[in-house]
């Protein structure tokens, strides 16, 4: 068969001419200088090409190198910030870690004050019961003098005679009557003290009322502080619950941001495996189009990585927003949370600083009446001291007075007179005992209630500072969490901002990667269309020679890369020979030329099977690139509704800092009102010290004065022992008797100060009973005593004389007493004017009162702003933490891709390394190449004109495409900005009418509000108006009934009247009298039968006439008595249906006043009620019923309604079944 197609081949060359054969020739070579030519544009271009790529790829670097360098940066400033701000928080929280510590200090220090308090306060009272006792035994020991004054009396009764004799010592009188006079002047003293001291204990009194008000205000704040605090342990339990939830959630997006990065890593470890794929698989093809070849295919492989990529980083853009829209609704919720609670612990904390300033002005009054009970302490132990030592020379007295009682039996004629005065003087001390007796009553009760006093508002200050120290403790707690949270507010601010750089730096970065693309799509196309050119012309050479590969099967293997210059200059001369071998060496170049243009086209069919695969992966990628454009456009516009977001958030922060720099204005102004208040409290204070001070002046002043007296009582002593000249025993009996009196006066001083703090009634009882037994023992003394006086009226008689002279000076005395009342008279007008003063200043005092309850309504309303605020405050802390949490958690997502991007950018630098090698071993053998067919050109220099022409129509076309793609862009930019703008007009209008709607809604409600009012009005008027109508009838009705009473009356007096007329008449027959026996034929013994004269001459058709008519008359009159029974039954009905409705509203009015009595006591009906709501049990609810109507005083069908309640029998409907109907309702 070989030989057959060789002898063809050669009978077909033999068959052409030599000239054919060159023309052939010739022919050919001008396609192979084609060929090359084209070869080598197409090498130029791959090379244009490769440094397009490079200097793209170069750009790319340094683009994402500047992104991650500002990023780094940002990072680093945002870090720097906020160290900085953790470093003032940690100051802070160290401040105020100290101020609680010092206010611990301060609780511990008011503590221990307390407690010594109350130590003092106990001393005090076993004080108290002391001095009652030494009271006891003073008293006794008063009972016996009194005794010993009655008996004395008598003595004094036969003094008078030896008065007769002292006529010489007129001289001594007057100077004592000098003395009376400057003794009543001190009177008149002492009475002003007593009137100004009675003042003083008025004040105190409304001092007490104040303090007993005070406490009923601190008791409901207890109330309200207890409610407050289980509220806020409440919000506590949700806050603890809220942040648990928080930290599960920040635990589970970091494991799965532990699960991508591993993921990343296994990632980028695949790519590097598939990368030294790709290598090994470079180094295994060593032909340039090979290379080309695979050169391509590893970029397609880049470019769809990229395309991958971006894909995934669209999905997780879109996954990061719908995780920021979650965390950011989360967010806000949390800070409108946060805001609320900061609002209410606000108001706490302000309410705990107005209640510590309160308290700490209570403990300072507190200590003040401390100081004063100490110093009055001081006083009733110096006096005590003082009691016990006259107590002792008492005794000592009383056993003189008994030793010398036998001298004093024989004097007694002398002391007749002086016994009398001494009568007079017990007189005016069991007057003073007895209103003493009653001053001690009082003074009992007040120390009673100052006690009760004393220690309630001691268990209150327990209570308040254990309060204070748990709110302490509760604030504290707060405080961290709202410092941490404002920390989180920050770095969630921080991040938003490098967020939007980083989302501008990525838009930018796919603007730049959608220009690069359609640059590599068009020069795609471009080599497509060459392409196909060169396949035209591959197709038309093979052609050509297809007469001609019969013979040539032998050399169709031979390749092109080993032909040299020398060879194709030695075949030239060859062809010059002869032309045998010629034509034998064109033989075998077809051959050769043959076989390389097989190869070429099988190379152009490979090539354009992967153009063709390259076309379709572009068409693809165009699909996808016009997808992602849109995604990028969605992803912009959702960018811009966020940044909207933002700058409303924004602005509404800005709004609440006006909100709270206003309100801290507010509370500023409130503090300088309080700071007055302060200021007039403190003035109030000092007046009432000054008060005090002059109080205890005042009592110093009354005891001077009473040593006055005493030591004027004294010297009256010593001139009437001068008088007494006769008895100086007797004499020094009476000066005793009467230091004694004034030491019992001085006692009894003592005792009104000790009793006002110390007395109890029980106790006077006592000792009443023992005064009264004392008296009775001392009346048997006086018996016996007065036996002995009557031996010595004998003695007696002999100082009558003296008793006249006496006589004469207490006369002179009297007349000096009666002055002395005219001045008390004026003294007295004088304290009514002083009391009025009070008076005024009192009044003066409740308007100051008035105007500081004013100015704490004030505050509390500030206070009710301020939470308001403060409210406002926590949702926007909560929404800028659901924001701080989202994009803490984009950033770490951010990161694991940055460090993935960075190792994708090592590996195509690596890869790109290669390539250049690659890429210049290529350019080596392409200048070794372009060498060896440059001799071919040099011989065929003729050119195809057509195909440039067409190349050259083709490049214009595509610019032209070009230029048409770049106008179409821009115009769709143009309608982007376009779009853009309408977007921004329509969310600006969307705002407008948003707000009108919420301007629409607050007056619809404004409306509604009205509508309600009317509606109220309404309903009052139409009860009013019942009311009104309800008087008219019962007005209406007793008129009528009084009307049918007298009607009724009248018809009664008709009737009796007609009766009366009827019986006149005796011409009725007896048949009509039948009826009472109904069918009997007996007849009453009274009807006697009428004679037959009367009978015949009767006219009986006149009588019938009459009697018809008088019964028609009688029957008118019995209808129309029905008729007036039936309408005086229906008003009776009536009358009884309103006399029940006026039962029921007098019993209902009596328990309204009832009611009244009990409504001072709300505490105890709220505790009630809100036990009968609570309890399950029917049992215990039932039990409570009648608390209720002692309370609330129900009716009896009330009664029985709450009894079924409480016993749940109505269907076991309680309070709460209601809540949901009601909830549903709302």
């Amino acid at each position: 068969m070989e030989t057959t197609v060789e002898t063809s081949r050669k009978n077909s060359l033999e068959n052409f001419s030599k000239e054919d054969i060159m023309k052939k020739y010739q022919d050919l070579v001008i396609i192979l200088k084609k060929a090359i030519h084209n070869k080598e544009v197409l090498t130029q271009e791959n090379n244009d090409l490769k440094v397009k790529l490079e200097q793209a790829n170069s750009t790319v670097k340094d683009e994402l190198i500047e992104n991650l360098t500002t990023q780094k940066l940002s990072l680093i400033t945002s870090l720097e910030e906020l160290k900085g701000q953790k470093d003032s928080f940690f100051d802070r929280y160290t401040t105020c870690e100290k101020h609680l510590i010092e206010a611990e200090a301060k609780i511990s220090e008011l503590d221990i004050e307390n407690q010594s308090l109350q130590r003092q306060t106990k001393r005090l009272n076993e004080d108290n019961e002391q001095l009652l006792k030494h009271l006891d035994c003073l008293e006794k020991q008063l009972k016996e003098n009194n005794l010993q004054q009655q008996q004395q009396e008598v003595l004094e009764s036969e003094k008078q005679i030896f008065y007769e004799k002292l006529s010489e010592k007129e001289k001594i009188i007057s100077d004592l009557q000098t003395s009376n006079s400057e003794l009543t002047q001190k009177y008149e003293e002492l009475k002003a003290n007593i009137e100004t001291l009675e003042k003083n204990y008025q004040n105190a009194e409304i001092i007490i009322c104040d303090l007993r008000a005070s406490i009923k205000e601190s008791t409901v704040q207890r109330e309200v502080y207890l409610s407050e605090s289980d509220d806020l342990n409440i919000e506590l339990h949700k806050n603890k619950a809220l942040v648990e939830k928080l930290q599960q959630d920040l635990k589970t997006m970091s494991s799965k941001l532990t699960d991508n990065q591993i993921e990343l890593s296994g990632y980028a470890s695949d790519l590097q495996n598939t990368n030294e794929k790709l290598k090994d698989k470079l180094k295994q093809f060593h032909t340039k189009i090979v290379k080309f070849a695979m050169d391509i295919k590893v970029l397609k492989q880049h470019k769809t990585g990229i395309l991958n990529s971006f894909k995934n980083y669209i999905e997780q853009v879109k996954t990061w927003e719908v995780q920021l829209k979650q965390y950011s609704e989360k967010i806000i919720i949390e800070f409108q949370d946060l805001q609320t609670q900061n609002s209410k612990l606000k108001s706490d904390n302000d309410n705990l600083i107005i209640q510590l300033s309160n308290k700490e002005s209570q403990f300072e009054r507190f200590n003040e009446t401390e100081q004063i009970l100490q110093e009055e302490k001081t006083v009733l132990s110096n006096s005590l001291n003082e009691m016990n030592t006259l107590y002792t020379e008492l005794q000592r007295k009383t056993n003189s007075l008994e030793e010398n009682l036998a001298q004093i039996d024989k004097e007694t004629t002398e002391s007749s007179i002086q016994v009398n005065t001494v009568e007079e003087q017990i007189s005016n001390i069991k007057k003073e005992n007895s209103e003493l007796l009653e001053e001690m009553n009082e003074m009992n009760h007040a120390l009673k209630t100052r006690g009760e006093m004393i220690s309630k508002q001691e268990e209150y200050c327990a209570e308040l500072l254990s309060k204070i120290k748990q709110k302490d403790s509760i604030i504290k707690e707060q405080l961290e969490s709202i410092q941490h949270k404002n920390e989180a507010i920050s770095n969630l601010e921080k991040n938003i901002v490098a967020l939007q750089n980083k989302s501008e730096a990525v838009e930018e970065v796919n603007v730049d990667a959608g220009e690069e693309l359609l640059k590599k799509d068009a020069e795609i196309i471009r080599l497509q269309k060459e392409l196909i050119q060169l396949q035209e012309k591959l197709n038309t050479s093979q052609s050509l020679d297809t007469s001609q590969e019969v013979g040539y099967a032998e050399s169709e293997t031979m390749s092109t890369s080993t032909i040299s210059k020398t060879e194709e200059l030695n075949r030239i001369k060859d062809l010059d020979g002869s032309w045998e071998e010629r034509y034998s060496k064109l033989r075998t170049l077809a051959l050769k030329l043959k076989g390389k243009i097989r190869d070429l086209t099988a190379e152009l069919n490979k090539e354009y099977n992967e153009k063709m695969e390259v076309q379709q992966k572009l068409t693809e990628s165009m699909k996808t690139c016009h997808t992602l454009h849109t995604q990028c456009d969605k992803l912009q516009d959702e960018l811009d509704e966020n940044k909207n977001k933002v700058k409303d958030y924004l602005r509404k922060l800005d709004v609440a800092a006006l909100d709270i720099s206003n309100t801290k204005k507010q509370l500023a102004d409130n503090d300088e009102t309080i700071t007055k208040l302060k200021s007039d409290i403190d003035v109030l204070h000092k007046e009432k010290t000054n008060t005090d001070t002059w109080k205890k002046q005042i009592s110093a002043k009354v005891q001077s004065l009473r040593k006055e007296i005493e030591a004027n009582n004294l010297l009256k002593k010593n001139f009437e022992n001068q008088i007494s000249k006769l008895n100086q025993q007797l004499e020094a009996k009476d000066k005793l008797l009467k230091e004694e009196i004034d030491k019992h006066n001085y006692t009894r001083n003592s005792l009104q100060e000790s009793n006002i703090e110390c007395k109890k009634q029980t106790v006077l009882n006592l000792e009443m009973q023992d005064y009264e037994r004392s008296l009775k023992d001392l009346t048997q003394k006086l018996d016996k005593k007065q036996e002995l006086i009557t031996k010595l009226k004998n003695q007696i008689d002999s100082q009558k004389g003296t008793v006249s002279s006496v006589k004469e000076e207490n006369k002179g005395l009297v007349e000096q007493l009666q002055n002395a009342e005219s001045n008390l008279n004026a003294t007295q007008s004088e304290i009514q004017a002083y009391k009025k003063s009070i008076n005024d200043l009192e009044s003066i005092i409740l308007q100051k009162d008035d105007k500081i309850q004013n100015f704490m309504q004030a505050l509390e309303t500030c206070h009710v702003e301020n939470e308001d605020l403060s409210s406002q405050l926590s949702k926007v802390v909560a929404e800028h933490q659901k924001s701080y949490n989202s994009l803490k958690t984009e950033k770490d997502y951010l990161r694991g891709q940055n460090m993935g991007l960075e190792q994708k950018l090592r590996e195509v630098s690596d890869s790109l390394r290669l390539k250049e090698d690659e890429l210049s071993e290529t350019h080596k053998e392409y200048q070794g190449y372009k060498v060896r067919a440059q001799s071919v050109l040099r011989q065929n220099q003729t050119r195809d004109v057509g195909l440039e022409e067409k190349l050259s129509e083709e490049v214009a076309s595509l610019k032209t495409h070009i230029t048409n793609l770049t106008s179409e862009l821009n115009d769709l930019r143009v309608d982007l900005e376009k779009l853009t703008l309408e977007n921004s007009k329509l969310t600006t209008e969307k705002e407008a009418f948003l707000n009108k709607n919420i301007e629409l809604t607050s007056a619809v409600q404004d409306l509604k509000k009205q509508q309600e009012q009317l509606c109220a009005d309404q309903q009052k008027s139409i009860t009013e108006h019942a009311e009104a109508i309800r008087g008219l009838k019962l007005h209406a009705e007793t008129l009528a009934q009084f009307r049918h009473n007298r009607e009724v009356i009248e018809l009664q007096s008709k009737l009796e009247k007609g009766t009366s007329s009827t019986d006149s008449l005796t011409l009725l027959p007896p048949i009509s009298r039948r009826e009472q026996g109904e069918g009997s034929e007996n007849v009453e013994a009274n009807s006697h039968p009428i004679p037959l004269n009367r009978l015949l001459n009767y006219e009986s058709e006149q009588e019938v006439g009459f009697l018809k008519k008088q019964m028609n008359d009688n029957e008118a009159k019995v209808t129309h008595l029905t008729a007036l029974l039936a309408d005086t039954e229906q008003d009776l009905a009536k009358h009884v249906q309103m006399n029940k409705l006026l039962k029921e509203e007098i019993r209902r009015q009596q328990r309204s006043v009832e009611r009244e009595k009990h409504a001072e006591n709300l505490e105890y009906l709220k505790n009630v009620v809100f036990k009968f709501a609570t309890l399950s049990s029917g049992d215990e609810r039932s039990r409570l019923v009648p608390v209720l109507n002692t309370i609330l005083k129900f009716s009896p069908e009330e009664i029985h309604k709450l009894n079924i309640v409480a016993r749940n029998e109505i269907g076991s409907r309680g309070w709460s079944n209601y809540i949901p109907m009601w909830s549903s309702m709302m």
